[in-house]
């Protein structure tokens, strides 16, 4: 009898990493093309809000009424960040623009994970590719906004959720899950429409 020849055979195991890198390559590829246009208004806020340049420097004390005050529809979260990371590496475009990128990629890592441990490894691989595929989450990559920091906590804290009912999950979890919950609030508007959270009531702009 001849000797039956096996061809290669990879397992999902070792598919998913490889599949995994070449799309954060891809996500980064594709937000670092814009990360060097020029700013616009919005993200002129964002600064503005944090008092970056000749704008500031602003204490955080001064960054939150600034916030209240001038800015009422948005959420401290972000900016304090944002004001913490433009400290530490520069308040160019590129710099700036990178947080959000970071917390993309975290985004798609962290979805990842959650897909594979709640179901399987071929429905976290898609729910990354899914999410990673979204014209407008590659949108918010390259743009210095609070977006991609949303999406962010809002898979942390539904993970945190599942890991607590269905796994029985310990403290950590439970510190992830309460912590993540009362952030979002604190991030934007929107994930603060839920029940118990009223959209910006610590914001709320004054009265005419």
């Amino acid at each position: 009898n001849k000797p039956h020849s096996r061809g290669l055979t990879l397992s999902p195991a070792l598919i998913a990493p490889a599949v995994m890198i070449g799309l954060i390559l891809l996500l980064t590829g594709l937000a670092a093309q814009h990360m060097n246009v020029a700013l616009w208004y919005d993200e002129y806020r964002s600064l503005y809000n944090v008092g970056a340049g000749f704008m500031g420097p602003l204490t955080i004390g001064q960054i939150l009424t600034r916030i209240a005050t001038e800015n009422a529809w948005q959420a401290p979260t972000y900016y304090l960040i944002l004001d913490g990371w433009g400290n530490l590496v520069g308040w160019s475009e590129f710099a700036t623009r990178a947080l959000s990128l970071f917390f993309g990629l975290l985004t798609v890592c962290w979805i990842y994970r959650f897909g594979r441990d709640a179901f399987n490894l071929r429905v976290g691989v898609l729910a990354a590719i899914t999410l990673g595929m979204s014209g407008f989450f590659v949108h918010f990559l390259h743009e210095m906004r609070a977006y991609t920091l949303i999406a962010l906590l809002s898979i942390v804290m539904i993970d945190a959720y599942w890991r607590l009912v269905y796994r029985r999950a310990g403290w950590r979890s439970a510190v992830l899950f309460t912590g993540r919950g009362e952030a979002r609030p604190s991030t934007h508007c929107l994930p603060g429409a839920a029940p118990g959270h009223p959209p910006c009531a610590h914001h709320s702009p004054p009265a005419a």
